[in-house]
């Protein structure tokens, strides 16, 4: 095992002097981060590894790198990555600004860079040697923070950011650490932005306090109430009329509601800022302060795009309610005033005072139609996202009957914004009930013809898709409504729409209703039910002419909806008994030639599935020649795939017809009247392809040693019963096989197989890939962009 960890560590060596002397003619850039990745983990895996680092002269060949006129912008970010990589890892600042003071001239020259992705490799390798009392004096002196958090590429804003509540936390560490916050903290300058009539440096800052407040540390909190940034967030909403902005300022509450230890001193500029944090009784008045302040603006609202704002604040509380002490009085509040907002957008009528002036805003329109869509939606989300934290509220019967009415309403149904929540929520009632009386089971039937008609919508995205076919699933759970309606005439049209969909232009609309028909086989609870709802409409038959699709993706998913469908035994039988069905899984062997390697993939773990499950009678076998059925030249062929996936499933597909064949004959040798079953392992060719396998493919030999070793170990040895020996089971060509297994030295093998799956990831960096070309340019080639 040594042998092999110096042979890893030669290999890193190698790969890592390749990419330093590298050109940017090379044209694989995923081969960067793959390189970072086996740099980082090489550093985490061992600290020993480090030396190495010393003794390779890692840092002298990263400054040489870097010093290139003509370097590519990407092996210098790279290079500056290492450097950080290598800092967090042991690496002491003081040795790099000793030893190598040009690379750290690279770091704040990537920093005053316009190229956004040098900035950011410049603010990872900051945010690694900020620990450091030296690095933060250097930081002091040569970065600009401002620069980057008013930065527009997002990541770079982002990184600057963890700079910033990195250096916040160190602040006290040591004076040069509070030096450094002194001169970087970008605070004053922010915050005179959200007073600014320029729109940019407002959502810079809006962006800065959300970054912040999703990080949910403490010391960002603190940040935040101390420097008085998040103070005018709700100010700032209520002013707003972008969208984009809204959302900036809502999910920064939502994770303040959500995280900070007192969230009143954040968005409440009267509260003192140093007072410390608070437990429960804080957030029993951040509740309190906020409810009535909703409260207070939904019934003074001036606009529906006011009492929108106020609802939409409403939702970001609800994560607030869980770290109650005792929220259930609060939680009831919520659940009441939102089914009485339901109420007015549905019958435009109320008996509350508080929401008087809303009725006057919704009613004195000519046509009510779209604000009280955005209005019935804001309710939606918010009773959904309330009863996804606090279940049992899907269980009253009134939220049921409130979303049914919503949904049987035809302006509604038809607004996308308002379809996705009441359907999400309808489904989550769905799958929290129990039991479905006679008034329940009409009002689901007809909610199900509703679902139909949806189901021909042109607005609906792949989201929406699922979320139908998601609770039609939940539907026909229920034993009687499926009985109920198997004899009603809209099954007709529900199958009518499933072929529809199978047949649209859209692969993923394809893809999703093959799922769909798919999970009705599912084991889970409510499978009897379905399942004989989708067989007694035929619904596996509508599989079949999918396996010819145009779209590789579907024939794919079309295989694996297959191995679905066989899975229960109901399904199995249900296949052996349609001539459809067989002819598709005789057709499988067709698709090992298919021009896709995931198709190709997919017909491998099929067949081995049959297989393992001994429903492979259906499959053919054929001699070389033939065109159908399974041959040795197929499987042959396939040695020469490039999916590393695809020849390990063709080992285990091996590994189960050798399986196979053995439990066959031992059939046959006890029962006489045992009819001669095929066998495969030999036909084709399973002995010679697993030999090569393990002698000329490296990156198989791994799979087939396992296969081999399975094989070995059931060679059983002559048995003693009775005082009689049994004759051995195996034939001259088993034993033909076993010789030539013998000869393999399986240690020596081990020895030179990939054994570890970091290891694995050097292998596939080819060291040929960063070498540097002599080959003059084609004319006209230095022309292009290299933006790989």
């Amino acid at each position: 095992m040594d042998e092999i960890v110096e042979e890893s560590h030669e290999r890193i060596k190698t790969v890592l002097d390749a990419f330093f002397c590298q050109h940017k003619r090379v044209k694989d850039g995923s081969l960067y981060e793959r390189l970072l990745t086996v740099v980082t983990t090489f550093l985490t895996e061992d600290p020993q590894h480090l030396s190495l680092f010393d003794q390779w002269r890692i840092l002298d060949k990263l400054a040489t790198a870097c010093d290139s006129s003509d370097q590519d912008y990407r092996v210098v970010s790279v290079c500056v990555r290492i450097l950080g990589i290598w800092l967090a890892h042991g690496l002491s600042f003081e040795r790099v600004e000793h030893d190598r003071p040009e690379m750290l001239v690279i770091v704040s020259e990537c920093y005053r860079s316009m190229e956004s992705w040098l900035k950011f490799s410049a603010l990872e390798t900051l945010l690694h040697m900020l620990d450091s009392p030296q690095a933060a004096v250097w930081i002091q002196k040569n970065i600009f923070m401002y620069q980057s958090v008013s930065d527009k590429a997002e990541y770079v804003f982002v990184e600057a950011c963890r700079v910033c509540v990195k250096a916040w936390s160190l602040r006290e560490k040591t004076p040069e650490h509070g030096a450094l916050w002194a001169k970087i903290n970008p605070a004053k300058l922010l915050g005179r932005s959200l007073d600014s009539p320029f729109g940019h440096y407002q959502s810079n800052t809006l962006k800065y306090i959300e970054t912040f407040a999703m990080l949910g540390t403490p010391a960002a909190f603190d940040y935040l109430a101390l420097e008085h940034l998040s103070d005018k967030l709700l100010q700032v909403l209520h002013q707003q009329t972008n969208v984009m902005t809204e959302g900036i300022v809502l999910s920064s509450l939502r994770c303040i509601f959500e995280k900070a230890p007192s969230p009143l001193r954040l968005i409440y500029p009267s509260t003192p800022a140093a007072q410390p944090p608070h437990d429960s009784d804080s957030l029993e008045e951040t509740w309190q302060f906020m409810w009535l302040l909703c409260m207070l603006q939904i019934k003074e609202c001036q606009t529906i795009h006011s009492a929108h704002l106020s609802l939409a604040t409403l939702k970001t509380m609800i994560p607030l309610l869980s770290r109650l002490r005792h929220p259930d009085t609060s939680i009831n509040q919520l659940f009441s005033h939102l089914m009485a907002l339901a109420s007015l957008c549905l019958t435009l009528e109320t008996p509350l005072d508080d929401l008087q002036n809303l009725k006057h805003r919704l009613t004195k329109r000519t046509d009510t139609s779209p604000v009280m869509q955005k209005v019935l939606a804001d309710v939606t989300q918010a009773l959904y996202t309330l009863t996804q934290a606090h279940p049992r509220w899907l269980k009253d019967p009134l939220l049921l009957e409130m979303v049914l009415s919503v949904l049987k309403v035809d302006m509604f149904i038809k607004h996308h914004q308002l379809a996705k929540p009441c359907l999400s929520l309808t489904l989550s009632i769905l799958q929290h009930l129990d039991e479905v009386d006679h008034g329940t089971e009409e009002k689901l039937y007809k909610f199900f013809g509703l679902l139909v008609t949806q189901l021909d919508s042109d607005k609906l995205d792949m989201q929406d898709f699922t979320l139908v076919y998601s609770t039609f699933y939940e539907l026909l759970a229920h034993h009687h409504l499926t009985s109920l309606l198997l004899q009603q005439a809209v099954v007709s049209d529900f199958v009518g729409m499933l072929k529809f969909k199978l047949a649209d232009f859209d692969r993923y609309v394809r893809c999703i209703t093959l799922d769909f028909i798919a999970s009705l086989f599912d084991d889970a609870p409510g499978q009897e039910s379905r399942m004989n709802f989708a067989l007694s409409l035929d619904l596996p038959l509508l599989v079949t002419q999918r396996v010819k699709d145009s779209d590789p993706y579907v024939r794919q998913k079309t295989l694996h909806v297959l191995q679905k469908l066989m899975r229960p035994n109901v399904g199995w039988m249900y296949i052996q008994h349609q001539a459809s069905l067989m002819a598709m899984t005789r057709a499988i062997p067709e698709l090992l030639k298919d021009p896709s390697s995931n198709v190709r993939l997919a017909a491998v773990d099929t067949i081995s599935y049959l297989v393992v499950h001994r429903s492979c009678e259906s499959l053919l076998l054929g001699t070389s020649q033939e065109t159908d059925g399974l041959n040795a030249e197929l499987f042959r062929k396939l040695l020469n795939e490039d999916d590393p996936e695809l020849l390990k499933q063709l080992c285990h597909l091996l590994e189960q017809l050798w399986k196979l064949d053995q439990e066959n004959r031992w059939k046959q040798k006890r029962s006489v009247q045992q009819e001669a079953a095929p066998f495969y392992f030999y036909t084709l060719g399973g002995d010679t392809l697993l030999l090569e396998m393990v002698e000329k493919y490296q990156e198989l030999r791994a799979s087939a040693i396992q296969v081999i070793e399975s094989i070995l170990n059931d060679r059983p040895k002559i048995l003693e019963s009775n005082g009689k020996r049994q004759r051995d089971p195996w034939t001259d060509q088993d034993q033909a096989f076993f010789e030539k297994l013998d000869q393999l030295d399986l240690v020596q093998l081990k020895l030179q197989t990939i054994p570890h799956p970091f290891i694995d990831s050097i292998f596939t960096i080819a060291p040929a890939s960063f070498v540097k070309t002599t080959d003059p340019p084609t004319l006209g080639e230095e022309m292009f962009l290299d933006c790989e």
